[in-house]
């Protein structure tokens, strides 16, 4: 099976309890045989090219893994004050090549931190099943004051 997993990125670039179920569930269905992507936020430009770009990185234990350039903000815990900021489009093309590319026959989804909703869409209208382990509440509450 081919597995896409979109979590907050591998250790020490992130850590804390997501990252680490996240690897760990990686690193078990890679040994049982299964191909095994990572999608996750990376970098922010702060200069005039905010456009969304996925960038192929170097291989993390048999792991094809890809940093999505100029994500949504990662709040963490800081919660959101400006929701235009998190909810910004985004050209779809990006992730359809993606998807295109890689052909998961499933997509994990970790957190929603950084994502953009282009990605759930472009995985809908390939009819790739999504699956959503809640590991923070972002999804219910992003100003994290719940």
């Amino acid at each position: 099976m081919k597995i896409l997993h979109y979590f907050l990125g591998f250790p020490p670039y992130r850590t804390g309890g997501l990252t680490k179920f996240a690897y760990d569930l990686m690193q078990t269905q890679q040994k049982n045989g299964d191909k095994v992507f990572a999608l996750w936020p990376g970098k922010i430009g702060f200069l005039k090219d905010k456009k969304i770009k996925i960038k192929e990185r170097k291989k993390i234990d048999k792991i094809q893994n890809f940093e999505v350039i100029n994500p949504l903000p990662v709040p963490l815990d800081e919660g959101i004050s400006n929701i235009k900021a998190y909810t910004r489009k985004c050209d779809k093309n990006v992730y359809k090549e993606l998807l295109e590319k890689l052909k998961p026959d499933v997509i994990h989804i970790h957190t929603l931190m950084g994502l953009h909703k282009e990605f759930i869409d472009v995985a809908l209208e390939n009819k790739i099943k999504i699956f959503f382990t809640a590991h923070d509440y972002f999804g219910i509450c992003p100003k994290v004051v719940l």
